[in-house]
């Protein structure tokens, strides 16, 4: 009986909490240049570290100075197969900053011993304000759309997300970071990627990968990139989206660290609005379950 209460409270404390996987109105290019549990939550169950703390700086420059800070923890509960944790975002674009706080789980459900499902939900809370800073005296402050957005204004997130996982080879998933919101002008963020691992050798792995975003008020976009690594633990990525835009990235990834960087150019229209985009990510973990991932390089 004891047990039974246990499992309803981790359920129903699940249930509150599932309503969003990666709820945002973000950067999209922050999150999908490294691991997926950056745009879909159901795959913080899939971190093979007892505790995981991830934090990414994005800058930007050119006519609209654009940035984000996302900062993202969350820990297994390895016996029932949960995971929970939290997400913290603030970005700025031109005169405007957005911030989000959300809650996150996910779910692990074991098919065999070499396959996995994972749902990710979550819910949030969104504030979307004007920098006053960035005023000067050749602003209309009478601007309604300034007017408008003088003040915070607060709204509510929700969204899902799916995943699964065969032999850390192939993974796919889908999310909707931004499936609902407590306001008339509802637009849902959704993603869908999928990736194989090859071995290629001894020690070097090749991983093709595509990635589709979109939303309700946009045409669906895709990322076509290939990662190359090096006993699973230095990599290289490469690749271009449809969006006119070509992604590098370089990174170490270890046991208790994964440090990475990423550049995304904009080509003709957009290079004169934000020519690139700088992306840096340090991902921290305690209590792996996988103690041969050290870096070894020779």
């Amino acid at each position: 009986m004891k047990n039974s209460a246990i499992r309803f409270t981790i359920l129903a404390y699940s249930i509150l909490l599932c309503l969003s996987a990666n709820a945002q109105d973000a950067l999209l290019m922050q999150n999908i240049n490294f691991s997926e549990f950056g745009y879909n939550s159901a795959f913080i169950a899939d971190d093979d570290a007892t505790f995981t703390v991830a934090l990414t700086n994005t800058t930007g420059g050119g006519i609209q100075n654009t940035g984000q800070i996302n900062f993202q923890g969350f820990t297994q509960l390895e016996k029932s197969g949960l995971a929970i944790g939290t997400r913290v975002e603030s970005k700025y674009y031109g005169l405007f900053r957005t911030s989000t706080m959300q809650f996150e789980t996910a779910k692990k459900v074991r098919l065999n011993a070499n396959s996995h499902l994972f749902a990710g939900f979550g819910a949030g809370m969104q504030f979307n304000s004007l920098r006053t800073n960035e005023l000067n005296e050749f602003v209309n402050r009478t601007d309604p759309m300034l007017v408008d957005n003088a003040f915070p204004q607060y709204r509510f997130i929700f969204g899902f997300g799916l995943g699964y996982n065969y032999l850390n080879k192939l993974k796919a998933g889908f999310s909707m970071p931004s499936f609902a919101r407590t306001e008339s002008d509802f637009n849902p963020i959704y993603l869908a990627n999928v990736s194989y691992r090859i071995q290629a050798g001894e020690v070097i792995g090749i991983r093709p990968e595509a990635l589709m975003f979109g939303s309700n008020v946009a045409p669906i976009s895709a990322e076509f990139s290939a990662k190359i690594d090096f006993k699973n633990q230095v990599w290289i990525k490469a690749g271009a989206r449809t969006t006119n835009t070509l992604v590098g990235a370089i990174g170490v990834d270890t046991r208790y660290i994964t440090i990475g960087y990423a550049y995304n150019g904009f080509l003709q229209e957009f290079s004169a609005i934000v020519p690139a985009i700088h992306n840096i990510n340090i991902t921290f973990r305690s209590g792996s379950k996988n103690p041969e991932k050290r870096l070894q390089l020779w």
